[in-house]
């Protein structure tokens, strides 16, 4: 194997340093200001590239400042080639658990009581994701009817009494159907903004009864 290069090629790594706390990082950018990088990816013309299978990426770290330098190749490291240092595996394993313990409630809890948008979020998203894969449905769709499930949300004209949940996962969104490559709304998306219109000029018009 060749001794490793020495001579400061990139200096804007250097500059990185200042952003850095975790020594894995510091000696990673140092060895980056030198031309060397991880297996599977090189430097190029003010590009750090990757040419493994499955996780290629080009980036391009001219012009920029060198804190998003450091924030961007870090996460793309981590998460295109897996390379971690001790302290961000402690942090993976512990979200990790915090997760697994946070699913465990989730199955033990009925849909009314989730109140945090984020969990929602996320069990939607699983539903989505799995009706997806069995009805062979393109991004967009996907991405189409994630938005109405959540202005439907919004706007009350899906109920929480159309979800049926159980286990920590949602099986069914009552007026939602599935076929292969394509899905069906029986559901009046926009019947709750009436109602809500009507809330609003009810509170004004009890405000301006108030004031007379």
């Amino acid at each position: 194997m060749p001794p490793l290069r020495r001579d400061v090629i990139y200096p804007i790594f250097l500059k990185c340093l200042p952003f850095v706390e975790d020594e894995f990082w510091k000696e990673t950018f140092e060895e980056l200001s030198y031309g060397n990088c991880y297996q599977g990816s090189y430097l190029s013309k003010g590009f750090l590239c990757c040419n493994v299978k499955g996780k290629e990426f080009i980036y391009k770290f001219l012009d920029k400042e060198p804190q998003r330098i450091y924030n961007d190749i870090s996460k793309l490291l981590k998460e295109k080639l897996n390379i971690m240092s001790k302290n961000d595996r402690k942090i993976l394993i512990h979200e990790f658990e915090e997760l697994e313990q946070h699913l465990k409630i989730l199955k033990q809890t009925e849909w009314n009581d989730i109140k945090k948008k984020s969990v929602k979020d996320i069990l939607f998203q699983n539903y989505l994701i799995k009706h997806k894969k069995e009805n062979e449905l393109r991004d967009s769709q996907i991405r189409c009817l994630y938005h109405t499930i959540n202005l439907g949300m919004m706007l009350k004209s899906i109920k929480n009494t159309d979800i049926v949940y159980h286990d920590g996962e949602i099986f069914e969104i009552k007026g939602i159907t599935f076929a292969k490559g394509k899905y069906k709304i029986d559901i009046d998306i926009y019947s709750g903004l009436d109602e809500e219109v009507s809330k609003v000029s009810e509170k004004k018009d009890e405000k301006l009864l108030r004031h007379l």
